[in-house]
């Protein structure tokens, strides 16, 4: 294994890492938004 190799797989899993928090924070502020949707009071 070459160095490269080892810090492209170490990128490579961060990032993904990243998307996926980033997705899964988009669909839980959805979610969100969806449940206090027609409350008063709501923002």
């Amino acid at each position: 294994l070459t160095n490269k190799l080892i810090y492209g797989i170490i990128t490579g899993v961060l990032v993904g890492i990243l998307v996926a928090l980033i997705v899964f924070g988009r669909r839980v502020e959805r979610a969100a938004y969806t449940q206090v949707e027609g409350q008063p009071g709501a923002a």
